[in-house]
């Protein structure tokens, strides 16, 4: 790749690199709407932003499932809550996902 400048404009490269073993693939940075802040995010940790080692389940309707994820227990400090919503009651299809 030559070096930029001012003047100068360079297309975006948009083709995939091989490993040894001939597979295709792309770097990619995974972002997320934060809920809480509005804000587009880098999720480096994936959508758990700490670490947990308690799981809170309960299914709020027949279409909504929450997970609360805490550092401490049960009772120890909310880590973050994810909201999977579902197309319909077989939960066969997710319709969106939160993180708050």
């Amino acid at each position: 790749m030559s070096d930029q400048t001012a003047t100068s404009i360079q297309p975006i490269e948009r083709s995939e690199h091989r490993d040894v073993n001939g597979v295709q693939v792309k770097a990619v940075a995974p972002y997320a709407l934060d809920t809480v802040s509005g804000n587009l995010t880098a999720m480096s940790a994936g959508m758990i932003p700490a670490p947990y080692d308690y799981v809170a389940y309960t299914a709020t309707s027949g279409i909504i499932d929450t997970y609360q994820f805490y550092s401490g227990g049960s009772g120890g400090t909310l880590v973050a809550t994810i909201t999977i919503q579902y197309t319909g009651t077989d939960k066969s299809q997710i319709s969106s996902v939160g993180r708050t």
